[in-house]
Order: C-alpha cells, then sequence, then structure tokens
C-alpha cells in the first residue's frame, strides 16, 4: 500500500509541475522607469516614463517629432513564445493611448526574428481600411488591445486571424517559425504616421500594462454536452483517464484527472436524472478501492495451518 501511495503522491507531484509550467510576462511601467525598453528604439523615437497618468500609475511614451514613433520590447521577451509561456494558445495585451491623433494613419503590433528578415503584422487601427479612429475621450482615452495568437499556426490560419507577413528576405520563415525565435528589441507595437509632416507635427503614443500570458480555454463541466453535470459527465473523464483531452477534460488543462472531476463536483446538476450526490460518488469510489484492495490481500495471504 505505501508504494501505490508514494506513486500516487510522485504523479500529483508531477501534474502540479506541469500546471506550474505556464508563465506570464508584463511590464506595467509602475516604478517610473523605462523597465529596459531600448530608448531610442530601431526606428528613432525616444522612450519616456512620466510617472504619472497611466492606466493607473507610470507609463511607457513614445515620442518622435517626424515619422512613426513605436514601442520595441525588451529582451526579456526575445526567446520561443511558446516555451517561453508554456502555452501553444497565448495572447498579447496592452493598453494604448494615442496623445498626437493629427497624423496617425495605422496602429499595429508587428514580431520579428532576430535578423529583421520577417515580420508578421496584426493591424489594430488602418485608415486604409475605412474604420474609424478608435479612441473616445472614455477611460482617459486609454484602449485596451488583446490578440490571441496559437504559436502551432500554420501561415494560412495566422493570416486567417489577421496577421500578414510584411517584410522578408532569403527564404520566407513562417509564422511558426518566427514564434519560435522573436526578437524583442524589434517586436512590439509601431504606430506608423504620415512621413512628411514637417517639423512641428509630432506624434507621441503611450502604452501601459504590456502582458503575454497563457490563453484560457472556458471550462466545461458538461465534458458530454448533454445539457446536464451528472454521472454520465464522471463516466466520460474515466473512460478518458490519464489522457490529454478534449474528451473528458473539464477543466481544460491538457490532462484528463482528479481536477476534471473536482470541476464536474462544483457544478453538479441537481435537476438531472436522479443519480447518487457526487460526494456519495467519491466514498462509493474509494469504498471499491478499500475493498478491492482487501480483497487482493486476501488473495495473497497463505491459508491458516
Amino acid at each position: 500500500m505505501l508504494k501505490h501511495g508514494t506513486l500516487a503522491i510522485a504523479l500529483a507531484m508531477g501534474l502540479l509541475a506541469q500546471g506550474a509550467r505556464a508563465a506570464t510576462l508584463e511590464d506595467n511601467f509602475n516604478d517610473g522607469t523605462l523597465t529596459d525598453w531600448p530608448s531610442p528604439n530601431v526606428n528613432g523615437a525616444s522612450l519616456s516614463n512620466p510617472g504619472t497618468n497611466g492606466n493607473p500609475g507610470g507609463y511607457l511614451l513614445a515620442f518622435r517629432d517626424v515619422g512613426n514613433p513605436g514601442h520595441y520590447l525588451s529582451t526579456k521577451y526575445s526567446g520561443d513564445w511558446g516555451a517561453m509561456i508554456g502555452s501553444p494558445g497565448i495572447v498579447v495585451s496592452y493598453d494604448l493611448r494615442v496623445e498626437d491623433t493629427g497624423n496617425i494613419e495605422t496602429l499595429r503590433f508587428e514580431i520579428s526574428n532576430a535578423s529583421f528578415s520577417d515580420i508578421w503584422r496584426r493591424d489594430f487601427f488602418s485608415i486604409f481600411h475605412g474604420e474609424p479612429f478608435p479612441f473616445v475621450d472614455s477611460n482617459d482615452g486609454w484602449v485596451h488591445i488583446s490578440y490571441p495568437i496559437d504559436v502551432n499556426w500554420t501561415d494560412e490560419e495566422a493570416m486567417n486571424a489577421g496577421w500578414v507577413r510584411v517584410f522578408e528576405s532569403g527564404t520566407p520563415k513562417s509564422f511558426v517559425d518566427v514564434l519560435k525565435n522573436v526578437h524583442g528589441p524589434l517586436t512590439g507595437i509601431t504606430h506608423a504616421g504620415n512621413q512628411f509632416v514637417g517639423e512641428g507635427r509630432t506624434m507621441s503614443v503611450g502604452i501601459d500594462n504590456f502582458k503575454i500570458e497563457p490563453a484560457v480555454p472556458t471550462a466545461m463541466p458538461d465534458v458530454n454536452m448533454d445539457g446536464f453535470v451528472n454521472i454520465f459527465d464522471i463516466n466520460l473523464v474515466s473512460a478518458n483517464w490519464g489522457g490529454s483531452g478534449p474528451d473528458g477534460d473539464a477543466n481544460k488543462d491538457g490532462t484528463v484527472n482528479i481536477f476534471d472531476i473536482n470541476l464536474i463536483s462544483a457544478n453538479w446538476d441537481p435537476t438531472a436524472v436522479p443519480v447518487p450526490e457526487p460526494s456519495t460518488i467519491v466514498l462509493l469510489g474509494l469504498a471499491a478501492a478499500g475493498l478491492f484492495g482487501q480483497r487482493s490481500l486476501a488473495r495473497r495471504r497463505p491459508p491458516s495451518a
């Protein structure tokens, strides 16, 4: 019994360790510094942290008197994003505020490799698409922007999600390849304006709460999708125990285990067909396991003299 108990503890620790691999990379700029974001950056914009009037606290302000200001990431965002975040599904998000809007043309997020030979771009706003300018006076002008990404997308899937390859040299790199070799100082939020605005036509854009985090799938305790959370969902979890889903994976963490049972129990539907309560099911399961163990011991015990 001790050996089996030790094995169960080891398995549980292994599952917890797997869950702990997911990570979030973020900067909120509330310490009043640039947090290692490069200034001046690749397009010549200078960065500053005003320390106040962010969303909330400090924020990162990019300024350029002629041309296109932009925010390019610190080196801590360089690398294989899927491996760094610990999830194939990730979300890039940030708050953005345009402080000089007279010559704004496009707002976009660009992902580049270290050689700057391949860039994948996702436009948030473009006057060339006939879109209305998205910024209003609510929330002090701050707008929250997020881009869901699957690091395993094919190029076609990435394009269907709004991403465009905009620059390449040599052999074009796929979306997957670029996501495996992201270079922070050449990746970030760019803000294109009129290149011929002339002296005095400045352009300033602020960002706050930049974050790259795992995407969280929607949990679904009704795993068999029959409209009830009941014993039949428990049965489906049991039939797929130890698998990676999607069948039986109620909490969408990629493993079918006790945490899926817990989610089903917490959402048990009292209007479903009469079946034992989840606590009764657990007790019956423990009792059955105990009875099985006793019978196994009885079979191994030598007959008395």
